[in-house]
């Protein structure tokens, strides 16, 4: 019983002084990180620079007169770097970090992969041993499907596996403004302050009011040249007509009028004349 004790405590000794190399290693999990930052700086041209100069390269880059946001692919060895050059550009006012685990569609990519590669090796063995033209006119066609599938799914890897290698970054930068309170104006600036306003506000309405009358004016005065030649038209056409049925209408006179009674009037035409 005394050698089974020592025997044990010989083993447990061995293993506290030499422990095993050999562990068992869970399999690394592919996940995508996505960070966002909003920093408050005290000089935006300057913060944005630092943040071109970051490791990694840009997705998008989007800089006003007050913001600058960029959104930017870093990798993950790199990634802390870039976390603490971006704390210290200035007041951090929003941080965030997600994840999101890529592992469950990597192994189904690999799966269904797997799969169309066999079948890909079983079509190709039906080309070679078929002789019949319609036999291989379907199974080529069937067999472009699958490798279109498949370029599909590994393009589709590929993407994730660059996600899960890299994190994408996005930053929104601010500058800060310092309100400087001005001095209350007096009675004499605010006088001042107001007639200029007001003789401001005039001019610019007498302004308004003669663009207003220029636009108004100018077709007025065409329309009137326009309508006053129309008129002008109109009455000379119309006094002509007056002329021509006036004339008309003495010559139709003067054709019914019986033979005698034009005698007669032609003498009473030169009484009158004589007298």
């Amino acid at each position: 019983m005394g050698i089974k004790i020592f025997i044990a405590c010989l083993l447990g000794l061995g293993l506290l002084l030499f422990p095993s190399q050999v562990s068992a290693r869970q399999p690394q999990r592919r996940m995508q990180h996505n960070y966002s930052i909003q920093v408050i700086v005290e000089c935006l041209p300057t913060a944005a620079e630092v943040v071109r100069g970051l490791a990694g390269f840009n997705l998008r880059a989007d800089m006003s007169m007050e913001h600058a946001n960029f959104t930017r692919r870093v990798e993950n060895w790199a990634f802390g770097h870039v976390q603490a050059v971006l704390r210290d550009l200035g007041e951090v006012v929003h941080e965030r970090e997600t994840t999101r685990h890529l592992d469950a569609e990597l192994d189904g990519l690999d799966t269904r992969l797997r799969v169309l590669e066999q079948e890909i090796e079983r079509l190709m063995l039906m080309m070679a041993g078929s002789r019949s033209l319609d036999v291989l006119i379907a199974v080529d066609s069937h067999l472009s499907r699958v490798m279109w599938e498949r370029d599909n799914l590994i393009g589709r890897h590929n993407q994730l596996m660059n996600d899960a290698q890299s994190t994408v970054v996005q930053i929104t930068l601010s500058e800060r403004w310092v309100y400087v309170p001005t001095e209350e104006p007096g009675f004499g600036e605010r006088v001042a302050s107001s007639f200029m306003a007001s003789w401001r506000g005039m001019v610019r309405n007498a302004g308004n009011f003669t663009v207003f009358m220029a636009r108004v004016s100018i077709p007025l005065f065409i329309w009137l040249v326009i309508g006053g030649c129309v008129l002008l038209i109109a009455l000379r056409v119309t006094k002509k007509q007056r002329e021509r049925f006036r004339a008309l209408g003495v010559k139709v006179a003067a054709k019914t009028l019986a033979p005698g009674d034009a005698s007669e009037t032609n003498l009473e035409n030169k009484e009158v004349e004589h007298e």
